[in-house]
């Protein structure tokens, strides 16, 4: 069901425009902020199109991925309650350089550019949270670019599975297993590599005790070792 309040918001405790201000400064952003639902495996934008506006989580994830004309794709990074996406409408005329889709049911709230920015005008104070997160990205993004130079496929499978635990995981009497709806492409190309070299990999890991596989749901038996590998 789709809702406009912040306090019912899941991301509300990380948000950019409730983390900083206060209640009666939440209130006067209703306006501004178009609330939209989208189910599992629906698309909020695609790479290439105008940069109209920022997309705010509000609850569920979604991947950023880029792809080229042979159909191949690389995920860019995983998008979490309170988190924003499409940073590149901040650049006038920019287009989306990524596409965004959800990997389960989600919320976001859109604003749009003309609004964001005056709302930063406004609320200095959202700078810092705005500039934090676009530095972490940046850290993201040069770690990834040197697991991808230096480290051969089976140290960034371990070093992937080790981050996705961090993030999406739960821990059971078998280990910690990952709460992410990824297809095994999709781990793939987080990893950056093949879909059969993946394939291959969890296979490996599964055999030497690291790993359970059942269907989608990955389960670290022993982070310990694959921690080891890196």
């Amino acid at each position: 069901m789709q809702t406009n309040s912040c306090s019912e918001c899941g991301g509300r405790q990380s948000c950019l425009l409730v983390s900083e201000l206060t209640p009666e400064e939440v209130e006067a952003t209703r306006g501004i902020r178009h609330t939209r639902s989208y189910q599992s495996r629906q698309t909020l934008y695609h790479e290439g199109m105008p940069a109209l506006g920022i997309h705010i989580l509000c609850s569920g994830r979604v991947k950023l991925s880029r792809g080229d004309n042979n159909g191949r794709q690389q995920i860019l990074r995983i998008v979490g309650p309170g988190e924003i996406c499409g940073e590149e409408a901040l650049l006038e005329g920019a287009p989306y350089t990524n596409t965004a889709e959800s990997l389960e049911t989600c919320q976001s709230a859109f604003v749009r550019r003309e609004a964001f920015l005056d709302l930063l005008e406004k609320q200095d104070r959202i700078l810092l949270p705005l500039l934090r997160h676009i530095c972490q990205v940046l850290v993201q993004t040069q770690i990834r670019l040197t697991h991808v130079a230096l480290n051969d496929a089976r140290t960034r499978m371990a070093a992937q599975l080790l981050d996705l635990a961090e993030h999406y995981g739960e821990p059971g009497p078998k280990g910690t297993t990952l709460r992410l709806a990824l297809r095994r492409g999709e781990l793939a190309a987080l990893v950056g590599i093949s879909p059969e070299t993946a394939m291959r990999l969890l296979s490996q890991f599964q055999r030497e005790g690291l790993l359970e596989v059942r269907g989608r749901r990955l389960t670290l038996k022993s982070p310990e070792r694959l921690r080891a590998l890196l």
